[in-house]
C-alpha cells in the first residue's frame, strides 16, 4: 500500500503488509528538536496505491521502521493520541484528499524516511515533480472552491478567504460609509445631548437646595430665639439662595418657616403648579402620628418657574434635535445608497429605454466628476453603454427596428421580425486586384481592408449615409430616404440632396484613398508592386435609388440586419461593370433623375443597356475622376469635389455627340468622333490618359464590325456583371 503525505512536499512509502522494513539505514531529511514529532497522514486506497473518491485519513501506525531518527519515534503514539479526526476535502479532479490544514497552514512533517533509489523511483516521481503538482493541485484546488465543485467548512480559513474576495467594492464602500455616519451621529449625539439638562451648569449654578442653610436657621431659632444672630443669620440665608439661572437673578424664595413660626409669605405663588415649586422640610424633634403641636418644623418653598420653564424648552429642544440628527443621518445613508447603487442603475435603465426608443442614437459619455472609481455598477454602467454601441455598430441603420422592439418587448428574444419597405440610395463599392493584394499580404491583409473601411464608412457617415454590410473587399453603403417616399418626379425633388451627398461621398473617398499616408505606404510596398506594377488603391463604386425589405435576415443563430431588393444587386452589378467602362464610378439613370441639375450637368451617359433578370433598358452615367489632381453646396466648394472632375464642358459636350451618334445607330460618325475623345484627356502632368467610356463603345462597335444591328434601338445587353 502506497502512503502520501500531503503536510510536506516530500513523499515516504509506507510498510508493505506483511513484509520487514528494509534493512538499509534510514537517514532523517532534518535535525528534530526536542520535542517535535513528525506525523505521516496516510490516505487507504486500493492495492496499486490509486486514490479513491471514498479514501479516508487511516490511523497512523504505532511504529514507522522507515524513521530512524531516536527523537522522533516516541513521540508519534502519543502525538497520533492526541490528533482530532479531521475531516478530508476531496478533489473531484485531482483524485487527491486534502486534509484541511495542509491548504490552510498546517503542520509540516519533520523529517521523512528515505527510501532506497530503486523503490522511490518505483513508487514516486521526483521531487521536483512532486511540488509542481503540489502547487497544480494547488491551484486546481483553488479553482474547485471558486467555481462551486467542492464544499468548504464554513469556518475554514479557505472559506473566508473566498467570502472575503468575493465583497464587492460598491458593497465594501457602502459599509464603510454607513459606518462612519452611525458612529458620528452617535458621537454627535452623546457630546450634545448632554447640553439640554437644565441642571448640566450650562445654564447658571444649581440651586441651593440642600438643608444646610435651612438647618442652620433652625438650629439657631432652637437656641435663641428670635435674637439679633437669628436675624442676621436669616437675612444671609435670603440674600444668598437666589442664584443664577440662564443668567439672570432669581428670587425664588416664597414662604419661610422656622420652628412653627411664619417668617416669610409671599402671596404671588398661590398660582404656581406643583412641578414650580420646591419643598425644603425639617422637623425636630420626629414627630409622632398625633403630637405635631410638640413639633418643631421648619419649612422653605422655593420658586422653581424659571427652571421649571426652561427645563420644558430644553425638552423641545432635544426632541427637536434627536429628530433632525435622524433626519440627516437617513439623509445622509440614502444619498449614499442612491449615489452608489440607485442612480447607476436609474442610468443603466435610461440607457436601455433610450436604446429602445432610438438604437442608432450618439451615445453620450459622461463628462462629470466621476467619484465611483472602479466600482462595480460603474463597470456596469459602462458595459451597457459599450453593448448598446456595439449594438449600434454590429446592426447599423438595418437593425435599428430589431434592437428597439427587443429592447421593448420583456419577453424572449425575437430577432426574426418581419421586415420593412424602405426607399433608398444605395451604394456598392469594391476594392480593386484583392484577391493579388491578399496573396502577397497574407495575414496583414486585414489591416490594409479595415484601413480603407475606415475611409469609406466615415465619408459615408459624414455624408448622411450608414454603413450596411462588410462584404471581404466590398462595402454595402445605404442612404434611406424619408418615410412615406415613392418614385416619381415630384417626391424625387425631396431626395435631391441625398443624391447629391451620396455621389459626393463617392468622389471624397477616392479622393481621400489617394491622400491615406498609410495607404501610400502600400503602394511604395516592393512585394505589391512586383506582383502588381504601379500598385495603387483603387475602387470601383456603382450608386442606384430603389426599393428594398429592410429587416433581419438569418435565424437564431445568426442574422444579419440588411436590404434584399433587385435594386440592391443592381448597385453590385453597377459596380462590377466598372471594369468594363474604364470607369471608377457608375450611376444608374433613375439615380441621376435625382441629382440636382448643377451636380447633373457634371455627369455623362456612356451606354443603354439591360441587365440580367430586367427587359428594361436602362442609362449608365458616370462622374469622371482625375486623381492625380488631388493635393456650401459641396460640390461648388469642397476642395476634392472641385480639383477632381476631370473633364471640361468642351469634352462633355463632344462626348455627347459622339454618344448620340451610336445611340442613333450612326455608327461611323460615333467612331470618328468617340476615337477623337478617347484621346484627347489629359492628366495633371499633361501626359495623355485613355477615356474609358468611349474606349469601351468602340470595343464593342468594333466587335460588330461598326454597323448597327438590325433592329437597333439604341441599348445593348450588358454582358458583364
Amino acid at each position: 500500500m502506497l502512503s502520501r503525505s500531503l503536510t510536506g512536499n516530500k513523499v515516504a512509502p509506507a510498510p508493505l503488509e506483511g513484509s520487514e522494513a528494509s534493512p538499509a539505514p534510514a537517514v532523517a531529511d532534518a535535525a528534530v528538536s526536542e520535542g517535535q514529532s513528525a506525523v505521516d497522514r496516510t490516505s487507504a486506497g486500493p492495492a496499486d496505491g490509486a486514490c479513491r473518491p471514498d479514501t479516508v485519513n487511516a490511523p497512523v501506525p504505532q511504529s514507522l521502521p522507515s524513521v530512524a531518527h531516536p527523537a522522533i519515534q516516541p513521540s508519534l503514539p502519543s502525538r497520533q493520541q492526541s490528533l482530532p479526526a479531521r475531516p478530508t476535502l476531496l478533489s473531484a479532479k485531482s483524485g487527491i484528499s486534502w486534509p484541511e490544514d495542509a491548504k490552510e497552514g498546517g503542520s509540516k512533517p519533520l523529517a521523512v524516511s528515505r527510501v532506497p533509489k530503486g523503490r522511490a523511483q518505483r513508487f514516486f516521481p521526483s521531487a521536483t515533480a512532486v511540488d509542481k503538482n503540489y502547487q497544480l493541485n494547488k491551484q486546481a484546488r483553488a479553482m474547485e472552491v471558486r467555481e462551486g465543485f467542492v464544499d468548504v467548512p464554513q469556518n475554514s480559513l479557505l472559506s473566508q478567504k473566498f467570502q472575503k474576495a468575493a465583497r464587492s467594492k460598491v458593497g465594501q464602500r457602502l459599509t464603510d460609509l454607513t459606518i462612519l455616519r452611525v458612529v458620528l451621529l452617535v458621537l454627535l449625539m452623546l457630546l450634545l445631548i448632554p447640553a439640554f439638562n437644565v441642571y448640566s451648569g450650562v445654564y447658571g449654578t444649581q440651586p441651593n437646595l440642600n438643608k444646610g442653610g435651612l438647618q442652620v436657621l433652625h438650629d439657631l431659632y432652637l437656641q435663641q430665639g428670635d435674637s439679633p444672630a437669628f436675624e442676621v443669620a436669616k437675612a444671609d440665608y435670603l440674600t444668598n439662595m437666589p442664584w443664577l439661572l440662564a443668567y439672570k437673578r432669581t428670587d425664588w424664595v416664597m414662604d419661610l418657616v422656622v420652628c412653627n413660626q411664619t417668617l416669610m409669605r409671599d402671596l404671588s405663588g398661590d398660582g404656581r403648579r406643583t412641578v414650580e415649586l420646591a419643598t425644603n422640610r425639617i422637623q425636630t424633634p420626629q414627630c409622632a402620628q398625633g403630637i405635631w403641636e410638640q413639633c418643631f418644623v421648619t419649612i422653605g418653598v422655593l420658586n422653581e418657574y424659571w427652571n421649571s420653564q426652561l427645563n420644558a424648552a430644553l425638552n423641545i429642544l432635544r426632541t427637536t434635535f434627536i429628530c433632525l440628527v435622524i433626519g440627516g443621518g437617513a439623509i445622509l445613508l440614502t444619498r449614499d445608497a442612491n449615489r452608489l447603487v440607485l442612480l447607476p442603475i436609474e442610468r443603466m435603465l435610461k440607457k436601455v429605454k433610450d436604446v429602445a426608443e432610438n438604437p442608432l442614437a450618439k451615445q453620450v459619455s459622461i463628462t462629470r466628476k466621476d467619484t465611483s472609481g472602479g466600482m462595480e455598477t460603474r463597470l456596469l454602467e459602462n458595459s451597457i453603454n459599450k453593448i448598446c454601441s456595439l449594438l449600434a455598430i454590429g446592426f447599423g441603420d438595418a437593425g435599428g427596428q430589431v434592437i428597439a422592439k427587443n429592447m421593448r418587448s420583456g419577453g424572449a428574444i425575437e430577432p426574426m421580425i418581419p421586415g420593412e419597405r424602405v426607399h433608398a440610395i444605395f451604394g456598392f463599392c469594391d476594392i480593386r486586384n484583392f484577391t493579388d493584394t491578399t496573396e502577397v499580404l497574407q495575414e496583414g491583409v486585414m489591416e490594409f481592408v479595415n484601413s480603407i473601411a475606415e475611409i469609406v464608412h466615415q465619408e459615408v457617415a459624414l455624408h448622411d449615409g450608414s454603413p450596411n454590410k462588410n462584404i471581404g473587399d466590398a462595402f454595402l453603403l445605404v442612404w434611406k430616404l424619408p418615410p412615406g417616399f415613392e418614385p416619381g418626379l415630384t417626391a424625387m425633388a425631396a431626395a435631391v440632396h441625398m443624391a447629391d451627398k451620396a455621389l459626393a461621398a463617392f468622389v471624397i473617398i477616392q479622393a481621400a484613398l489617394k491622400r491615406s499616408p498609410r495607404l501610400q505606404q502600400y503602394s511604395q510596398r516592393a512585394d505589391l508592386n512586383e506582383r502588381m506594377p504601379d500598385f495603387q488603391v483603387k475602387m470601383g463604386f456603382g450608386l442606384h435609388i430603389g426599393w428594398a425589405i429592410e429587416g433581419a435576415i438569418g435565424s437564431n443563430f445568426k442574422i444579419d440586419a440588411s436590404y434584399l431588393s433587385p435594386n440592391v444587386n443592381m448597385a453590385s452589378r453597377l459596380e462590377a461593370a466598372t471594369k468594363q467602362f474604364g470607369t471608377s464610378i457608375l450611376l444608374s439613370e433613375d439615380f441621376v433623375l435625382m441629382l440636382s441639375p448643377r451636380v447633373r450637368s457634371r455627369v455623362r451617359q456612356i451606354d443603354r443597356v439591360t441587365v440580367k433578370g430586367s427587359a428594361k433598358p436602362m442609362g449608365l452615367f458616370t462622374y469622371d475622376v482625375a486623381l492625380d489632381k488631388v493635393y456650401n453646396d459641396e460640390f461648388a466648394e469642397h476642395p476634392d469635389l472641385k480639383v477632381t472632375w476631370a473633364v471640361n464642358p468642351a469634352f462633355m459636350e463632344r462626348f455627347a455627340e459622339g454618344y448620340t451618334a451610336y445611340e442613333t445607330g450612326e455608327w461611323a460618325r460615333a467612331k470618328f468622333i468617340l476615337e477623337e475623345t478617347q484621346a484627347s484627356r489629359r492628366d495633371a502632368k499633361g501626359e495623355p490618359v485613355r477615356d474609358g467610356p468611349s474606349t469601351a463603345l468602340l470595343n464593342f462597335m468594333t466587335e460588330k464590325g461598326f454597323q448597327a444591328p438590325p433592329g437597333w434601338k439604341g441599348w445593348r445587353e450588358l454582358t458583364e456583371k
